[in-house]
Protein backbone atom coordinates (compact mmCIF):
# COMPACT_ATOMS: atom_id res chain seq x y z
CA UNK A 1 0.00 0.00 0.00
CA UNK A 2 2.82 2.34 0.84
CA UNK A 3 4.40 1.73 -2.54
CA UNK A 4 1.23 2.78 -4.46
CA UNK A 5 0.82 5.95 -2.39
CA UNK A 6 4.44 6.86 -3.04
CA UNK A 7 3.93 6.45 -6.83
CA UNK A 8 0.84 8.64 -6.75
CA UNK A 9 2.68 11.36 -4.85
CA UNK A 10 5.45 11.40 -7.44
CA UNK A 11 2.92 11.61 -10.24
CA UNK A 12 1.08 14.41 -8.44
CA UNK A 13 4.31 16.31 -7.83
CA UNK A 14 5.33 15.97 -11.48
CA UNK A 15 1.91 17.15 -12.64
CA UNK A 16 1.95 20.20 -10.36
CA UNK A 17 5.52 21.02 -11.42
CA UNK A 18 4.52 20.79 -15.09
CA UNK A 19 1.54 23.11 -14.60
CA UNK A 20 3.68 25.62 -12.71
CA UNK A 21 6.33 25.50 -15.42
CA UNK A 22 3.77 26.18 -18.12
CA UNK A 23 2.11 28.95 -16.13
CA UNK A 24 5.37 30.71 -15.26
CA UNK A 25 6.96 30.51 -18.71
CA UNK A 26 7.15 33.22 -21.32
CA UNK A 27 3.86 34.77 -22.28
CA UNK A 28 3.56 33.24 -25.72
CA UNK A 29 0.29 33.69 -27.54
CA UNK A 30 -1.31 31.21 -29.88
CA UNK A 31 -2.88 32.40 -33.10
CA UNK A 32 -2.25 35.12 -35.63
CA UNK A 33 0.45 37.74 -35.23
CA UNK A 34 -1.47 40.79 -36.33
CA UNK A 35 -1.90 44.39 -35.32
CA UNK A 36 -5.19 44.73 -33.42
CA UNK A 37 -6.36 47.61 -35.65
CA UNK A 38 -5.19 46.25 -39.01
CA UNK A 39 -7.35 43.49 -40.40
CA UNK A 40 -6.83 44.04 -44.12
CA UNK A 41 -3.71 44.74 -46.12
CA UNK A 42 -3.34 45.81 -49.75
CA UNK A 43 -0.44 45.56 -52.14
CA UNK A 44 0.02 49.03 -53.56
CA UNK A 45 2.21 50.42 -56.29
CA UNK A 46 5.84 49.43 -56.69
CA UNK A 47 8.13 51.51 -58.87
CA UNK A 48 10.66 49.60 -60.94
CA UNK A 49 14.17 51.06 -61.21
CA UNK A 50 15.44 48.01 -63.13
CA UNK A 51 15.40 46.85 -66.75
CA UNK A 52 13.25 43.82 -65.85
CA UNK A 53 9.82 44.80 -67.16
CA UNK A 54 7.88 41.94 -65.55
CA UNK A 55 9.41 42.37 -62.09
CA UNK A 56 6.72 44.73 -60.76
CA UNK A 57 3.82 42.44 -61.63
CA UNK A 58 5.72 39.42 -60.30
CA UNK A 59 6.54 41.10 -56.98
CA UNK A 60 2.98 42.37 -56.49
CA UNK A 61 1.63 38.89 -57.21
CA UNK A 62 4.04 37.23 -54.77
CA UNK A 63 3.18 39.79 -52.07
CA UNK A 64 -0.56 39.30 -52.62
CA UNK A 65 -0.06 35.56 -52.27
CA UNK A 66 1.86 36.03 -48.99
CA UNK A 67 -0.74 38.43 -47.57
CA UNK A 68 -3.58 36.05 -48.39
CA UNK A 69 -1.77 33.22 -46.57
CA UNK A 70 -1.12 35.29 -43.43
CA UNK A 71 -3.46 34.33 -40.58
CA UNK A 72 -5.44 37.27 -39.23
CA UNK A 73 -4.97 39.40 -42.37
CA UNK A 74 -7.22 39.77 -45.36
CA UNK A 75 -5.99 40.80 -48.80
CA UNK A 76 -7.96 43.88 -49.89
CA UNK A 77 -8.01 46.56 -52.56
CA UNK A 78 -6.04 49.72 -51.68
CA UNK A 79 -9.15 51.94 -51.43
CA UNK A 80 -10.72 49.78 -48.67
CA UNK A 81 -7.65 48.33 -46.91
CA UNK A 82 -6.58 49.25 -43.40
CA UNK A 83 -2.93 49.48 -44.59
CA UNK A 84 -1.01 49.37 -47.87
CA UNK A 85 2.42 47.91 -48.67
CA UNK A 86 4.18 49.93 -51.35
CA UNK A 87 7.70 50.69 -52.52
CA UNK A 88 10.12 50.14 -55.35
CA UNK A 89 12.34 47.50 -56.89
CA UNK A 90 15.78 49.04 -56.50
CA UNK A 91 18.06 46.56 -58.28
CA UNK A 92 18.14 43.08 -59.72
CA UNK A 93 21.70 41.88 -60.17
CA UNK A 94 23.48 38.62 -60.80
CA UNK A 95 27.02 37.64 -59.99
CA UNK A 96 29.24 34.64 -60.49
CA UNK A 97 29.06 32.20 -57.63
CA UNK A 98 30.94 29.08 -58.78
CA UNK A 99 33.08 27.90 -61.66
CA UNK A 100 33.40 24.38 -62.92
CA UNK A 101 35.50 22.45 -65.37
CA UNK A 102 33.39 22.39 -68.51
CA UNK A 103 35.68 20.82 -71.12
CA UNK A 104 38.51 18.40 -71.34
CA UNK A 105 41.86 20.09 -71.44
CA UNK A 106 42.67 18.46 -74.81
CA UNK A 107 39.59 20.12 -76.42
CA UNK A 108 40.38 23.72 -75.53
CA UNK A 109 42.65 26.23 -77.20
CA UNK A 110 43.74 27.99 -74.01
CA UNK A 111 43.36 27.55 -70.26
CA UNK A 112 40.55 30.08 -69.91
CA UNK A 113 38.18 27.80 -71.85
CA UNK A 114 38.54 24.90 -69.38
CA UNK A 115 36.64 26.51 -66.49
CA UNK A 116 33.42 28.49 -66.90
CA UNK A 117 30.85 29.96 -64.54
CA UNK A 118 28.34 27.25 -63.66
CA UNK A 119 26.33 28.95 -60.91
CA UNK A 120 25.11 32.51 -60.50
CA UNK A 121 23.57 34.29 -57.50
CA UNK A 122 20.68 36.63 -58.32
CA UNK A 123 19.83 39.42 -55.83
CA UNK A 124 16.67 41.54 -55.88
CA UNK A 125 16.79 44.60 -53.60
CA UNK A 126 13.35 45.91 -52.63
CA UNK A 127 12.51 49.08 -50.72
CA UNK A 128 9.10 49.02 -49.04
CA UNK A 129 6.94 50.82 -46.51
CA UNK A 130 3.50 50.35 -45.00
CA UNK A 131 1.09 53.27 -45.08
CA UNK A 132 -2.31 53.76 -43.53
CA UNK A 133 -4.66 55.64 -45.88
CA UNK A 134 -5.30 59.19 -44.70
CA UNK A 135 -2.09 59.54 -42.67
CA UNK A 136 0.94 61.47 -43.92
CA UNK A 137 3.47 59.54 -41.83
CA UNK A 138 4.24 55.95 -42.81
CA UNK A 139 3.05 53.29 -40.36
CA UNK A 140 6.26 51.34 -41.04
CA UNK A 141 8.97 53.55 -42.54
CA UNK A 142 11.13 52.67 -45.53
CA UNK A 143 13.06 49.45 -45.17
CA UNK A 144 15.08 47.25 -47.50
CA UNK A 145 15.13 43.51 -48.12
CA UNK A 146 17.24 41.46 -50.50
CA UNK A 147 15.66 38.41 -52.07
CA UNK A 148 18.14 35.82 -53.34
CA UNK A 149 18.24 32.73 -55.47
CA UNK A 150 20.83 30.75 -57.38
CA UNK A 151 20.64 29.80 -61.04
CA UNK A 152 22.67 27.50 -63.19
CA UNK A 153 24.14 27.95 -66.62
CA UNK A 154 21.75 26.49 -69.21
CA UNK A 155 21.52 26.82 -73.01
CA UNK A 156 18.46 29.13 -72.85
CA UNK A 157 19.63 31.48 -70.12
CA UNK A 158 16.68 33.91 -70.55
CA UNK A 159 14.14 31.35 -69.34
CA UNK A 160 16.36 30.39 -66.40
CA UNK A 161 16.87 34.09 -65.53
CA UNK A 162 13.13 34.84 -65.66
CA UNK A 163 12.44 31.91 -63.33
CA UNK A 164 15.26 32.99 -61.00
CA UNK A 165 13.89 36.55 -60.85
CA UNK A 166 10.52 35.13 -59.80
CA UNK A 167 12.18 33.07 -57.07
CA UNK A 168 14.23 36.03 -55.79
CA UNK A 169 11.12 38.23 -55.69
CA UNK A 170 9.21 35.48 -53.87
CA UNK A 171 12.02 35.36 -51.30
CA UNK A 172 11.82 39.16 -50.94
CA UNK A 173 8.01 38.99 -50.53
CA UNK A 174 8.39 36.39 -47.78
CA UNK A 175 10.90 38.61 -45.97
CA UNK A 176 8.65 41.66 -46.35
CA UNK A 177 5.63 39.86 -44.88
CA UNK A 178 7.69 38.49 -42.00
CA UNK A 179 9.02 41.97 -41.22
CA UNK A 180 5.61 43.61 -41.56
CA UNK A 181 3.82 41.17 -39.25
CA UNK A 182 6.66 41.23 -36.72
CA UNK A 183 6.93 45.03 -36.81
CA UNK A 184 3.68 45.46 -34.96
Amino acid sequence: MMRIAHSWSRLGTATVAGILLLASGCQYRWGAVAHPQIHSLAVGLFANDTQESSATATLRGKLAERVSREPGLELAEPDVADAIIQGRIVTITSRRLARAKMRREEDVKNDSDVYQTALYRLDAVIEYEVRIPGYAKAFIGKRYVTGQTDMGNWPDQQIVRANAIGQALADAATQIMAAVTEAW
